[in-house]
């Protein structure tokens, strides 16, 4: 059966890169990420992919990789796995055929894709709580070529309430609006449990099928139960559920992990709500950028559907890149992947976007960040890692909000 959106993209390096010479070989990076279907299509998946194209070209430009004085071209090929696990196991018996050195898992089907690539000695990484899951509950050493790229959703997601809790202080109680998928119960708990870390009361959820597009009852009865903050996690149509939570006025304060401001236009007026976008690394965006972070704003450029990219995520997906490339070079192999794997284990560099380093649980530490919008201004607010939201931002931006009229 032949898979859609099958590309394989050698980035060229610039014209700097190939006047040292050719390149030795190619190392392939692999997409596995779900475009269209279950969860497809949605602004995360869309950012991600194209912040690993868009890594492996910058790493391309400057020269590739080199080992043992070599230098190497990174490829990289996506295929849409529609969420389906007929086709992403297809698609990963095809990225393994193709020798590839590490694979981006899919959001969907997770877990079908992992256990292919596994038994291959494949690096596979991801963000989604499917992915990192393993990690969490049994540890790297059963898993030694998985690696999160941002840190497991239970420290995240208290680190956002945790800078929530500063902004809002008068917040006391919290709910949540969630897919009963594994991934959306799982997220529905770390809420939970965030909140009793911090000292708010948890009064229920409700969960729905990644199918929904109507959210007015589940949010007519999270609202009946009289919520301060509600944790929006229906991310396919997070913008649908979210507007609707601010027609109903179903909470004062509306939290979720993957809008953009740019995205404020299609919620409309936000009347008396706030909105928290939070991000797992720093959510810069056009206009909302402190000067300190401009340059590295803007290296996403625009996807190819034209929007701007998430840059939070997409940040988070550059450092993996970075430091994967920085491991083949350190381990002084392109075809040992045990090697490369045992490279990354506490890898850091100083990037665009602030420290990254890989800890000793194979998750990803880096600046995080929220964005706050309100129907007068957007503010943006950077912190040093998820252990540093409870104190003062690292770096902030307040500038009026031309989004939401």
């Amino acid at each position: 059966m032949a898979l859609a959106f099958a590309a394989l993209a050698l980035v060229p390096a610039s014209a700097a890169a190939q006047a040292r010479g050719p390149f030795a070989g190619k190392i392939l990076i692999g997409d596995l990420t779900q475009r269209t279907g279950a969860g497809g299509g949605s602004i995360m998946t869309d950012s991600t992919s194209h912040a690993v194209e868009t890594t492996v070209r910058a790493i391309n430009e400057a020269g590739g990789v080199t080992v043992k004085g070599k230098r190497y071209e990174l490829a990289y090929k996506g295929i849409d796995t529609r969420g389906e696990p007929a086709a992403t196991l297809a698609a990963a018996k095809e990225i393994i055929a193709d020798g590839a050195t590490a694979v981006l898992l899919p959001s969907f089907a997770t877990e079908v894709a992992y256990r292919a690539l596994s038994d291959a000695r494949i690096i596979s990484f991801g963000a989604a709580p499917r992915v990192t899951n393993p990690l969490m509950i049994e540890g790297p050493q059963k898993h030694p070529y998985l690696f999160g790229t941002v840190e497991l959703a239970q420290p995240v997601i208290s680190g956002w309430l945790g800078g929530i809790k500063q902004h809002f202080p008068n917040a006391r109680r919290v709910a949540a609006l969630n897919y009963t998928d594994p991934g959306g119960k799982f997220m529905t708990a770390a809420v939970q449990a965030a909140a009793k870390q911090h000292g708010l009361e948890f009064v229920g959820a409700e969960m729905v099928d990644v199918s929904t597009t109507d959210f007015s009852g589940p949010l007519t009865t999270l609202k009946g139960k009289n919520p301060d903050i509600i944790y929006i996690g229906t991310q396919a149509q997070v913008l649908s559920a979210t507007r609707q939570a601010v027609q109903l006025k179903a909470g004062s304060v509306l939290w979720n992990y993957t809008m953009r401001p740019v995205d404020l236009k299609q919620i409309g007026p936000l009347g008396s709500s706030s909105l928290v976008l939070a991000d797992f690394r720093a959510p810069f965006t056009e206009g909302l950028t402190p000067p300190e972070f401009l340059k590295a704003a803007t290296l996403f450029g625009r996807m190819k559907s034209g929007e701007p990219a998430q840059v939070g995520i997409a940040a988070a997906y550059y450092d993996f890149i970075q430091l994967l490339a920085r491991a083949i070079e350190k381990a002084g192999t392109v075809d040992d992947n045990t090697a490369i794997a045992k490279a990354l284990e506490g890898a850091s560099y100083e990037g665009s976007f602030g420290r990254a380093q890989i800890l000793p649980n194979h998750t990803l530490r880096g600046p995080i960040g929220l964005i706050i919008a309100d129907s007068s201004n957007v503010s943006i607010h950077v912190y040093k890692d998820v252990e540093s939201s409870i104190t003062p931002s690292i770096s902030s931006i307040k500038v009026k909000n031309g989004w939401s009229q």
